[in-house]
C-alpha cells in the first residue's frame, strides 16, 4: 500500500482519523472494519511491515507519524486534533511528542481491527470487550 491519507465512506472535517501501517493485510482489515463509517485512514510507511513489528523496529513511530501528518496536511483536512492509533503501535509512538510536534492528540484504540466499531460506539472508551487501552495521549 502506498502511504498517505485515504477516505473510507464519505468523511468530512469532523470524521475520525485512524492510523495503520502500509502492510496490505493491516490496511485491508482496518478498512473492512470501518465499513459503514465515514472516516479517514492515515497510512504510515512501515516498509510493508505490520503495526506491531514495525513499532518494535521503529518504522511505526513518532517521526513517521508526525511526518505523515505534515505530508498529508491533516490539519487542513480535519478540524479536530485527534488521531486513533492501534494499541500495538504504542511502543513506537511517543504520544506527548506527537502532540508537541503536530498538535494532534493520540488516542490508542483496540488491538483488533474488528473491535473498532465497538470502541467508537462507546465514545472511545476502553472495554474488556474491545480490548482497548484507555490511554489518551499518555503512553510513549
Amino acid at each position: 500500500m502506498d502511504p498517505g491519507l485515504y477516505a473510507v465512506g464519505t468523511p468530512n472535517e469532523r470524521s475520525d482519523v485512524f492510523v495503520t501501517a502500509n502492510y496490505k493485510l493491516s490496511f485491508d482489515l482496518v478498512r473492512k472494519n470501518l465499513n459503514g463509517m465515514n472516516a479517514w485512514l492515515l497510512v504510515l510507511n512501515t516498509k510493508g511491515i505490520n503495526v506491531w513489528c514495525a513499532a518494535g523496529k521503529g518504522n511505526f513511530g513518532t517521526k513517521e507519524l508526525v511526518r505523515r501528518i505534515q505530508l498529508t496536511s491533516l490539519e487542513k483536512v480535519v478540524i479536530h486534533r485527534r488521531i486513533i492509533l492501534p494499541q500495538l503501535g504504542a511502543t513506537g509512538v511517543a504520544a506527548h511528542l506527537v502532540k508537541e510536534l503536530s498538535e494532534f492528540t493520540v488516542i490508542y484504540g483496540p488491538v483488533r481491527a474488528a473491535d473498532i466499531p465497538a470502541f467508537v460506539q462507546t465514545s472511545y472508551k476502553a472495554s474488556k470487550k474491545c480490548g482497548a487501552s484507555n490511554s489518551i495521549g499518555t503512553t510513549g
